[in-house]
């Protein structure tokens, strides 16, 4: 009886972590030898490719880590969601538990900006996330815009589509 209780335990215990995880702004990109890695309709080498997963380019991934899985994670690159073999694939978080405030979208199908390079016009739309996601804990204020800072490329959220926790 203690094993089945102390079994029930630590899978709920991981199904728990598991699902915080999936909360997590994640950018995934391409640490394969071709610059690529398929993006293909099911959890299998066998599956249709349905698209690709870049190397980073200006310093930022371009994916979107929507499930981890043990071998295959699930990956949204634009419109189009995958699945793509994890050996292959780099992480990239703004969220690195050690910030004093925490950036969490306030609304589903909230977008993600990333900078348009002409400073003209609207900034194109990176990604989407749901309501509930933490995006980040470094960022800093830039006009109506929270940034997020990575080595090269920059993402940004706006202010009212955000809620800024705390911690204490």
């Amino acid at each position: 009886m203690k094993r089945i209780l102390l079994l029930f335990t630590v899978f709920y215990a991981s199904m728990a972590i598991w699902a915080q995880q999936q909360k997590e702004l994640v950018v995934v990109y391409a640490v394969s030898n071709d610059n690529f890695v398929n993006l293909r309709q099911q959890p299998s080498a066998k599956s249709k490719i349905i698209g690709k997963v870049y190397c980073l380019f200006h310093g930022l991934g371009n994916g979107v880590l929507r499930e981890s899985g043990k071998n295959w994670d699930k990956v949204s690159v634009g419109n189009v969601t995958g699945w793509v073999n994890n050996r292959y694939l780099g992480y990239m978080s703004w969220y690195t538990h050690d910030g004093d405030t925490i950036l969490i979208a306030n609304k589903d199908n909230m977008p993600i900006y990333t900078d348009n390079y002409a400073d003209e016009g609207e900034m194109p739309v990176f990604t989407h996330v749901k309501k509930g996601t933490i995006l980040a804990d470094k960022f800093q204020e830039h006009g109506d815009y929270y940034e997020l800072i990575t080595g090269h490329d920059y993402l940004f959220i706006r202010k009212q589509d955000v809620k800024l926790v705390f911690k204490k």
